[in-house]
C-alpha cells in the first residue's frame, strides 16, 4: 500500500537493516537509477541524504528506491511492482553522463586472480564515480561449448522473474530441458554465436536466484547460507562482472565472517569490491561499508601490501558517501595496517 511504498528501510550504520520507517521529507524525492543522492543512516534512525556527484543548476536531485546492481528489466519490474511506474531515468534509458561514467577506464579484471594496483584501479573509479556496466555485461554468461570459452549475452528480453522464498525455492525452479517454457531469454553466444542450452540457462538462473536470496537476507544466517550454494556455479558460469556475482561474494562474506573463517571472507570481501566498484554506479554508501569491512579482514590477517593506498582511498569514499562526522570514519582511524 502507501505505506509500504513511501517507507524507508532504516539501517545501522553498516548497512544492515533494522526496520521500516516514514520520512515525508525524503519520500518526496523521486527515484533514478544513476542517483545524484543516496540516504545513510547516522546515530540511530536519523536519515541524511546526501549528494554522491555533481549537480548542476536545476538538475533533479534523486535517490535510489531500491538495490542498483540488477540489470534494468530487473530493476523496471521491481519498480513496477512496488512503486508503480516505469523508469524511464537516463541508465534505463542507455544515457550516460560524460564524465567517469563507464567503467572502460578501469579495465576488466583478469581471471585467476588480483593484485593491488587493481584494487587501486577499481577505487579510483569509484571515488571518480561512474554508471556501472552495460546491461549486456551484467547479463553474460559463460558458453558451456566445450572448446568455445565465449560469453552470451541476452538475445531477447528476458520474461518476468518470480519472487522467492526458501520455501518455494525448489518448487518455483524451472524444469530441466525447458527454458523456453520457463520464459528465459535467448543466451546467444558472442564467439560461436549458438544459443546456450537451456540447462546451462537454467543453472545460472537459480544461483542467481539463489544469490539474490541471500543478498537481500536481511543479515539472516538462513538466506545468507544460499551464498555458498551460489558463489562456485556462479564464478564458473558467468561473467566477470554479473550482477548476481556481487550479490552473492557479499552475502557468503557475511557468513564467512560469522563463522570466523577470516580468510575465506577476505577473499569474498575482495571479489566483492571489484564487483561493486565496476558492475554498479559509483560513489555508492555500499561499497565504502564493503571497502571498510575488506580494510578490516586484511588488518587482521596482517596483508599489507599498499594497505595505506586502500585506506586513503576509503578515507575519499567515506568523505562523499557518509561525510567526515559520520561514525564509520572512527572505525576507519581504529583500523589497524
Amino acid at each position: 500500500g502507501a505505506v509500504v511504498s513511501n517507507a524507508f528501510t532504516v539501517t545501522d550504520e553498516e548497512g544492515r537493516p533494522l526496520a521500516l520507517a516514514l520520512y515525508p521529507g525524503a519520500a518526496a524525492y523521486n527515484h533514478s537509477c544513476m542517483p545524484r543522492a543516496a540516504m545513510v543512516f547516522k546515530g540511530g534512525s536519523e536519515l541524511e541524504v546526501r549528494t554522491m556527484r555533481e549537480v548542476q543548476a536545476g538538475e533533479e536531485v534523486t535517490i535510489a528506491y531500491m538495490d542498483l546492481g540488477p540489470p534494468r528489466h530487473q530493476r523496471r519490474q521491481q519498480l513496477c511492482e512496488q512503486y508503480r511506474f516505469d523508469c524511464a531515468c537516463e541508465r534505463c534509458g542507455g544515457y550516460f553522463p560524460a564524465a567517469g561514467s563507464s567503467p572502460a577506464g578501469a579495465r576488466r579484471p583478469r581471471p585467476g586472480g588480483t593484485d593491488s594496483s587493481d584494487e587501486v584501479r577499481w577505487l579510483g573509479h569509484a571515488v571518480r564515480g561512474g554508471a556501472g556496466a552495460a546491461d549486456d555485461v551484467l547479463q553474460e554468461i559463460c558458453c558451456d561449448r566445450s572448446g568455445c570459452g565465449g560469453l552470451a549475452q541476452p538475445g531477447a528480453a528476458p520474461a518476468a522473474s518470480h519472487a522467492l522464498s526458501p520455501g518455494t525455492l525448489a518448487q518455483q525452479a524451472p524444469s530441466a530441458g525447458d527454458a523456453a517454457a520457463a520464459g528465459f531469454a535467448v543466451f546467444v553466444c558472442q564467439r560461436c554465436e549458438k544459443p546456450c542450452p537451456g540447462r546451462h540457462l537454467e543453472a545460472m538462473a537459480r544461483a542467481a536466484r539463489l544469490a539474490e536470496l541471500a543478498y537481500a537476507g536481511g543479515g539472516s544466517r538462513g538466506y545468507e547460507a544460499f551464498a555458498r550454494e551460489a558463489v562456485a556455479p556462479l564464478r564458473r558460469g558467468t561473467g566477470e562482472l554479473h550482477a548476481a556475482r556481487a550479490q552473492a561474494e557479499v552475502a557468503a562474506m557475511r557468513l564467512a565472517v560469522e563463522e570466523g573463517r577470516w580468510r575465506e571472507a577476505e577473499e569474498h570481501a575482495t571479489s566483492g569490491l571489484r564487483l561493486l566498484c565496476l558492475g554498479r554506479p559509483q560513489p555508492s554508501p555500499e561499497t565504502t561499508v564493503h571497502l571498510l569491512h575488506l580494510l578490516k579482514l586484511r588488518g587482521f590477517l596482517g596483508k599489507l601490501q599498499d594497505f595505506e593506498s586502500i585506506r586513503g582511498a576509503a578515507y575519499e569514499l567515506l568523505e562523499i558517501t557518509h561525510g567526515v562526522h559520520h561514525p564509520l570514519r572512527e572505525q576507519l582511524r581504529e583500523i589497524a595496517g
